[in-house]
């Protein structure tokens, strides 16, 4: 990894936190929320075919619509962001959509430290994008990958010392 990427990198976290604090700061209500979550939508889409397609016409995975400085990414954030703002306005705060959210909350951050370890794992088994048609293969590996990355938030939990952690 070069500098310069690293450096790209620390500028699209700046840009995440500063987008994080203004959408909490003013959230986007009537048209602006709906071309927000539009935008995401559209963004899901643009990511996973734009992916499928660069994967089948390459033969190798292209990252370019994954990586934290892509547009699509940004635009994911903020409408992920925005609704659970908007949708945790109306849950009362002993509901079973709370308690999901309270869940979601706590695990993101252990699936984000774990999930390239199942990613390796996976490539090691010969589980891959690759095994079968990506339009099966992805959303089973990322389907499992959260499910086992969900799994060693649940085990690490149990620890004493760590709990405080995560």
């Amino acid at each position: 990894m070069t500098f310069q990427y690293s450096l790209n990198l620390v500028y699209s976290l700046i840009v995440y936190y500063i987008l994080g604090y203004y959408l909490n700061k003013f959230p986007p209500e009537g048209k602006k929320f709906i071309l927000t979550i539009a935008l995401g939508i559209l963004s899901v889409f643009i990511t996973f075919f734009g992916t499928t397609n660069r994967l089948i016409e390459s033969g190798s995975l292209s990252e370019i619509y994954l990586q934290g400085t892509s547009p699509t990414v940004f635009f994911m954030s903020a409408a992920l962001f925005s609704s659970a703002k908007k949708l945790s306005k109306n849950i009362s705060e002993h509901s079973f959509a709370a308690r999901i959210f309270k869940f979601i909350s706590k695990v993101s951050f252990t699936i984000y430290l774990v999930h390239e370890c199942f990613n390796i794992l996976f490539e090691k088994l010969g589980f891959t994008i690759f095994c079968m048609n990506p339009l099966v293969s992805l959303p089973l590996l990322l389907i499992s990958n959260t499910i086992l990355s969900s799994l060693v938030y649940l085990i690490l939990r149990k620890i004493p010392g760590i709990k405080s952690i995560l």
